[in-house]
């Protein structure tokens, strides 16, 4: 395969326009060299491990590869992204269980002892469940607007292209759920 163009461009546009879907092979090298990096991107600010973003595309393309129903899809961005987001969870798990073994384990004496009342801990869980019980209220974009700004911190423009919505859209979404989360969490203070 010849080494894939990194940049987004062509990311949208209806990939059976251009692309025979008869011969597998060339299909796939068509949608590998259109959609490598829009990939490149999408892995590229979620890992910490930059050399890690190579295997990851090749992965989804691998996977992509396997799929007996492959050249059936017809969504193939969406089918894509939806393979990228997998693997990025089965990467981060598997990042996990090698990083279980590679920590130092808490001593107190060395590490300072943190002791929380019961009341805390408690106060703190009932306030992450009406954050959870108000994320959950929000309209499935501006909650995922939200998810992708607040918590992945992602920048305004990447939410926009992934989600095929203008920046102001994103703002726009980002600002209200901003404010229900903020109006939800003064509501249970008081």
């Amino acid at each position: 395969m010849d080494t894939p163009d990194h940049s987004p461009r062509g990311v949208g546009a209806s990939t059976m326009e251009i692309v025979d879907r008869s011969s597998g092979t060339r299909w796939l090298d068509a949608l590998a060299r259109r959609y490598s990096g829009a990939l490149f991107s999408f892995f590229d600010w979620r890992v910490e491990q930059k050399a890690d973003v190579p295997d990851l595309v090749q992965d989804v393309f691998f996977r992509l590869a396997r799929s007996r129903s492959a050249q059936e899809i017809e969504q193939v961005e969406r089918y894509l992204f939806k393979t990228a987001a997998n693997t990025l969870k089965d990467h981060r798990r598997h990042c996990q269980a090698r990083q279980s073994y590679n920590h130092d384990s808490f001593v107190p004496d060395l590490h300072g002892g943190v002791d929380f009342s019961s009341a805390e801990i408690v106060e703190a869980r009932e306030a992450m469940a009406k954050l959870q019980e108000t994320l959950g209220q929000l309209p499935e974009r501006t909650r995922t607007v939200f998810v992708l700004r607040a918590l992945e911190q992602q920048k305004t423009a990447l939410v926009a292209e992934a989600l095929g919505i203008s920046s102001r859209a994103v703002e726009k979404h980002y600002a209200k759920a901003l404010a229900r989360v903020s109006h939800a969490l003064i509501a249970y203070r008081d």
